[in-house]
């Protein structure tokens, strides 16, 4: 601050730069630095998958989506993803731990995140049994992007 009499006071504040948002909203990938990661979504709902791949998409990140164990496990054995992104129920006796487990077989360090809207203290406990990381749906951008990067997911150049 500086004042003179008779002229006024300035103020002068700094402050960090805060991270660039797109025209459209989206948190940009610069702000949490998942530029180029392949993502691999298991959700038996497919507005569910497309609003996830928006939603990555819009940090950077490329995503791969399916609908459940099986074909998660031909796409991760197609092309090895940085982290998996499944939802905790799935059709049928299909779940998400399922999912995780079997590509583990093939990756035994794959990251992976559940996701569920499901908050029975059950669900909660099966997910913690199986020492993966549980989100809540809906998730807020900013908390899935630093659960994939606290699930270690490593970031890789895009593809060309």
């Amino acid at each position: 601050m500086t004042s003179a009499p008779g002229q006024g006071t300035e103020f002068r504040f700094v402050l960090p730069r805060a991270p660039a948002a797109a025209a459209n909203g989206d948190v940009r990938d610069e702000a949490f630095g998942l530029q180029g990661l392949h993502i691999l979504v298991v959700d038996d709902e497919d507005q569910v998958r497309l609003g996830m791949k928006a939603l990555l998409e819009g940090l950077g990140c490329r995503a791969t989506l399916v609908a459940g164990t099986t074909p998660a496990v031909a796409a991760a054995k197609a092309e090895k993803p940085d982290i998996v992104l499944a939802d905790f129920r799935l059709r049928g006796d299909d779940n998400g731990i399922a999912t995780v487990q079997s590509i583990r077989r093939l990756f035994p360090a794959m990251p992976a995140i559940l996701l569920s809207g499901d908050t029975a203290p059950d669900r909660l406990r099966e997910a913690e049994e199986a020492g993966i990381p549980l989100l809540h749906k809906p998730v807020a951008v900013e908390v899935l992007a630093e659960a994939i990067t606290a699930a270690g997911a490593r970031v890789r150049e895009p593809n060309p």
